[in-house]
């Protein structure tokens, strides 16, 4: 990403750091390598509206690709982005875990998994283990487009094979709306030239509804 896009960035309040990552500055910007920029669904939903055959990315979320249809059918964004989250690594999420299909359905404020391997299920204990799969936080799980809540969601056993995962009803972190951020990272102790920062791009606060619940306030 060009230096002076990030910086201004910086200028006007659009960087927001992840987690407990230190405030990014523009000495920071000049101190690193690269800048890469990370697509989120945004990018996705702006190629599938071209009607695009193929969509090649460069770096993306996981979540993102899974996530970019839901959005453009008007799903709401927490149950599509934990499916996402769950689905991004195929059948990891049953027992035995594995590298299988898996078949997502949402329902509503919910959503169904299954793999299309017999030999593997999806348990509420493995769904919910893959919830915090790469996590820093068990209850939050930062995104481009903002962050999803999942302390309070709820799995549950259809059958055998297939397990249903419901957002919380209600959830008092309605603290986080939609928001543009930047993730960067600083390698302390090394070289200027070993130092790298990674971007999510993206416009400003665009919604003021809010990421976990269903309803006009949308949370994911």
């Amino acid at each position: 990403m060009p230096r002076p896009l990030v910086k201004e960035a910086v200028r006007s309040g659009r960087v927001t750091p992840i987690d407990s990552m230190v405030p990014l500055s523009e000495a920071h910007i000049d101190e690193a390598s690269h800048l890469v920029g990370q697509m989120g669904t945004e990018a996705f939903c702006r190629a599938l509206q071209a009607d695009a055959d193929v969509v090649i990315a460069g770096r993306a979320c996981d979540t993102a690709i899974f996530a970019a249809v839901p959005a453009l059918l008007g799903c709401a964004m927490g149950p599509a982005m934990h499916m996402a989250k769950i689905i991004e690594c195929a059948s990891l999420c049953c027992v035995p875990g594995g590298r299988d299909p898996i078949l997502a359905t949402l329902e509503g404020d919910s959503f169904v998994l299954e793999s299309m391997n017999p030999e593997r299920r999806a348990t509420p204990m493995s769904v919910a283990a893959h919830s915090l799969y790469e996590q820093s936080d068990p209850d939050r799980v930062a995104e481009p487009e903002g962050v999803l809540l999942v302390r309070s969601a709820r799995y549950e056993e259809i059958d055998d094979y297939r397990r249903s995962t419901s957002p919380p009803r209600e959830s008092s972190e309605r603290d986080r709306g939609f928001e543009s951020r930047f993730l960067h990272r600083r390698v302390t102790g090394a070289p200027p030239a070993a130092r790298a920062a990674a971007a999510h791009a993206g416009p400003a606060a665009r919604s003021a509804g809010t990421l976990g619940a269903s309803g006009p306030q949308q949370s994911f």
